[in-house]
């Protein structure tokens, strides 16, 4: 990674579905499409988005916009999406190279449904609340960005699974802080196509797992493990692919232990 100065940790804060709508960027290095390596697959997209759009009735022929308020939206959170974020969404259920775009548009359909449910195309205009208290605990700052222009995130999560912090919140709580965060990830992946005049579709996250032995088993077995496991079922399988490495350290034997029966839990498109 660069020593580079830090992208902002804050950046101007909006709605971040169709993340890279509205900026002036080079698309030539990052053709959206590609990914889509046949013409079947080419086909598998255009009836995915063609499906799509005939969900949004005649709002389809709108433009795809960054910034929505939840109060302009019908009950089912449908919006117009770009290519970026549809692929993202359809690429999220491929398995052994074929798509599954029934269950793609099952979970993006869902995912609109959601976000309208906890308002987070407002959150940009109001954080939850108690939010500054839940950034104290679960610290997770931005360090500038890799070779490749994609934003670093860094996070203790070793220390917050010990810190017997799961019982702090109920549930609600910690899916609308946590969705606020993931909301975050992609503002600055915004933030940082917008610097270097590029798409950045990815992000790196680095975890420090150190700080979890077997003294904090129970703990982070029976508190810790199954709050992730619940925030990757409620909140991160609605903003798949966006994740392009993950650097864990400091991973001890209980750490591996806890992921292998953990991982089983999740939803496939997290794990991988």
């Amino acid at each position: 990674l660069k020593a580079v100065a830090q992208v902002s940790s804050r950046p101007r804060r909006a709605g971040a579905m169709n993340h890279l709508v509205g900026l002036k960027l080079d698309w030539s290095s990052h053709d959206p499409l590609s990914g889509l390596a046949t013409d079947e697959d080419r086909e598998v997209f255009r009836a995915f988005k063609a499906e799509y759009l005939a969900l949004g009735g005649n709002a389809a022929a709108e433009e795809p916009a960054h910034v929505v308020a939840s109060d302009s939206l019908p009950p089912s959170g449908w919006r117009p999406l770009d290519d970026t974020t549809l692929l993202r969404f359809l690429f999220a259920d491929r398995r052994d190279g074929k798509f599954q775009p029934t269950k793609s548009l099952d979970r993006l359909t869902k995912a609109l449904a959601w976000r309208l449910r906890i308002r987070l195309d407002d959150m940009h205009m109001k954080e939850p609340e108690g939010n500054s208290q839940y950034q104290r605990l679960r610290v997770r700052p931005w360090f500038g960005h890799d070779h490749e222009g994609r934003p670093v995130q860094f996070e203790r999560v070793g220390k917050f699974m010990a810190g017997g912090e799961a019982k702090r919140y109920s549930l609600e709580e910690w899916v609308r802080f946590y969705a606020w965060d993931q909301e975050s990830v992609l503002n600055q992946m915004r933030a940082a196509s917008s610097r270097i005049g590029r798409p950045v579709p990815r992000y790196v996250f680095c975890c420090d797992a150190g700080g979890v032995g077997f003294s904090q088993y129970r703990e982070v077995a029976f508190n810790s493990v199954p709050l992730i496991t619940n925030l990757a079922k409620e909140v991160e399988s609605h903003f798949p692919e966006i994740v392009g490495t993950i650097i864990i350290f400091n991973a001890g034997v209980v750490v591996a232990k806890l992921w292998q029966g953990g991982s089983l839990l999740l939803d496939p498109a997290v794990v991988s």
